[in-house]
C-alpha cells in the first residue's frame, strides 16, 4: 500500500512538473510574439514602408538653387508625387500634385496636376500607360470621363521591352521608343523617335531621332546611370551619325538606392561641370526626385 501511494506522489509530481514547464514555454512564445522574435512578426517588419502604407509610397521633385551642385533644404519643390500599388507591389497610378503655398504637400483634387494610370497583363508586364490630364463633364478626378492627354502602348519580344509608341487621344503617333538589351535582359540603349521622316511614314529607317539614352547598371543589377544624347545639343557629334563613340552626352542622371535595395534618389545633370567631366560632383544639377521607400524594379523613372 505505501509503495502504491509512494507511486501516486511521484506521478502526481512529475505531472505538476509538466505543467508548470508548459505554461511557461507558452507565456514566453507570446512574449516573444509581442516583441517581434517569431520569424512570422520579423517578416511583417520587412515589408517596404509604401506596402504597410495602403500601398502608397511619396516622391518630391526639388529644383536647386543658383549653385546647381550643393543640394540644400532651401532648394525649390517642384512637384509631389503619390504612387499607388497593388497588393502585388505593381505600380497602378502615379498622381502628380502641384505644391502648396509655402511648399506644402497637399493631395487635394485642388492641386491635382495630371495622373498616370498603368495597365498589365497576365504576366504582370506593363502594356499601357494612359495620362490624363484634366477632370470630365463629371468635375470629379478619378472617373470614368477623365480627359486623356495620351497613352503608351508597351510591345516585347521574349520578355523583353521591345517598344513604346506614344498615341495622342484620336490615335495619331506621337513619339515613339525602342530599346537593346543585353544577355540578362537588362536595357542598354534606347532610342526616341520623334518624326516620320522624308517618307512621311512612321516606323521606317528615315524615322528623327529626338535623342537616346545609354544605361549602366552596378554588378547587382541595379540602374545607377543614365547618360543622354540629345539632338538639340549635338548628340550625334561631329560625325552626325546616331550611336557612335564620337556622340556627345547632353545630360545625366545617376539614381541612389538604400542599403535595402529600394529608390531613394534620381538626380538629372546637365553639364560636366568645371572640371569638364561627366558623373562628378561638380556637374550642375536640373532637379533630383527623392522618393519614399520604393522598390526600385517597379518604379518608372521620372
Amino acid at each position: 500500500m505505501k509503495k502504491l501511494i509512494f507511486a501516486l506522489l511521484i506521478l502526481l509530481l512529475i505531472s505538476s512538473v509538466l505543467y508548470l514547464s508548459f505554461s511557461f514555454v507558452v507565456s514566453r512564445l507570446a512574449k516573444w510574439e509581442i516583441k517581434g522574435h517569431l520569424s512570422r512578426t520579423t517578416t511583417k517588419e520587412k515589408i517596404p514602408l509604401s506596402i504597410v502604407k495602403m500601398h502608397m509610397s511619396e516622391g518630391i521633385k526639388y529644383i536647386p538653387d543658383k549653385t546647381h551642385n550643393q543640394l540644400t533644404e532651401e532648394d525649390s519643390v517642384y512637384n509631389y508625387y503619390v504612387y499607388e500599388q497593388d497588393s502585388q507591389g505593381k505600380t497602378i497610378k502615379n498622381k502628380c500634385y502641384n505644391i502648396g503655398p509655402d511648399n506644402t504637400r497637399i493631395t487635394t483634387e485642388q492641386y491635382l496636376k495630371d495622373y498616370l494610370a498603368y495597365e498589365y497583363n497576365n504576366e504582370r508586364k506593363l502594356i499601357k500607360e494612359i495620362c490624363y490630364n484634366d477632370k470630365g463633364p463629371d468635375n470629379k478626378w478619378f472617373t470614368a470621363d477623365d480627359l486623356e492627354s495620351y497613352h503608351s502602348v508597351y510591345e516585347y519580344d521574349n520578355g523583353n521591352k521591345l517598344k513604346v509608341v506614344r498615341y495622342a487621344k484620336d490615335g495619331t503617333v506621337l513619339q515613339y521608343t525602342t530599346f537593346e538589351t543585353n544577355p540578362q535582359g537588362l536595357i542598354t540603349i534606347d532610342v526616341i523617335y520623334k518624326g516620320k521622316g522624308a517618307d512621311s511614314q512612321w516606323f521606317t529607317a528615315d524615322d528623327g531621332i529626338e535623342k537616346y539614352h545609354r544605361f549602366y547598371y552596378d554588378a547587382k543589377g541595379f540602374l545607377i546611370r543614365i547618360a543622354e544624347y540629345h539632338s538639340e545639343r549635338n548628340g550625334q557629334g561631329p560625325d552626325g551619325v546616331w550611336l557612335t563613340a564620337d556622340d556627345v552626352i547632353s545630360a545625366t542622371k545617376v539614381i541612389s538606392y538604400s542599403n535595402e535595395g529600394y529608390l531613394t534618389k534620381i538626380k538629372k545633370c546637365i553639364g560636366p561641370g568645371p572640371d569638364n567631366v561627366w558623373f562628378s560632383d561638380d556637374d550642375p544639377v536640373q532637379y533630383y526626385t527623392v522618393y519614399e521607400s520604393v522598390n526600385h524594379r517597379d518604379r518608372k523613372l521620372k
